[in-house]
């Protein structure tokens, strides 16, 4: 009877470790931020807006940081480059300037560091934002088919005095593009110009008095006829 007593007490003592492993909480390995990813919300066009990370190295030994990695020259980022001992937090900070972008943008930041073994690893962060331009059109796409040729574009001011339209080109001769008001610009649509089988990016472009955005870039896009989805026009 002791015998078994003695072994269900073990038993029992096994268990509760197992439990305790299990309940125990588990931290990633490597350097973590505490937030990867910082939101900025709505930002304007030129403005500079800072993002700091908190990034703990949970590693048991010390790494070395030996560079960052920019996915946009629009940011200017200060990290302690170097040694970073094991349990140490230090701080990214960077410098995020929207220029003339709109929209929804993105900025990457890749910590690059190396192991006592020799590994190189990596640590991504992100910022993110809507950026909200000076001037405003609508649509923000103009959309052409065989069929529909003809779109006429409305330019507004989110935040100019005033605001001020001049030379309206397209960047392909398939389209044409002319001031109908101070606001407004038709651009017609020539589908026999147009090259069906390998067809481009095609973007009208007018400039304005913006002073971050002097040259307003605006995606045309052309349905194929072959099944009526449109083709995407990459960034210029």
């Amino acid at each position: 009877m002791r015998a078994i007593a003695r072994a269900l007490f073990v038993v029992s003592l096994l268990g509760a470790g197992m439990s305790a492993l299990l309940l125990a909480p588990t931290y990633e390995r490597g350097l973590v931020a505490e937030r990867p990813v910082v939101d900025l919300g709505e930002v304007n066009q030129g403005e500079t807006r800072r993002a700091v990370f908190e990034v703990k190295n949970r590693f048991a030994e010390p790494v070395t940081l030996t560079r960052v990695v920019k996915s946009c020259s629009c940011t200017v980022v200060k990290a302690p480059l170097g040694q970073i001992d094991p349990g140490a937090t230090f701080e990214v900070a960077t410098d995020w300037m929207t220029g003339g972008s709109r929209g929804p943008k993105r900025a990457r930041l890749t910590l690059v560091y190396d192991l006592s073994d020799g590994q190189t690893l990596q640590t991504d962060l992100l910022i993110r934002a809507e950026i909200s331009p000076d001037v405003r059109v609508e649509p923000a796409v103009a959309r052409f088919s065989r069929e529909t040729n003809r779109c006429v574009l409305r330019f507004g001011t989110n935040r100019l005095d005033r605001l001020v339209l001049e030379r309206p080109h397209c960047s392909h001769r398939a389209f044409r593009a002319e001031m109908v008001s101070n606001s407004e610009v038709c651009v017609s649509f020539h589908p026999d110009e147009w090259p069906w089988r390998d067809p481009p990016p095609a973007f009208l472009r007018v400039h304005t008095n913006s002073p971050n955005e002097p040259v307003c870039n605006v995606a045309l896009q052309v349905l194929p006829e072959e099944d009526g989805s449109a083709v995407q026009p990459s960034d210029d």
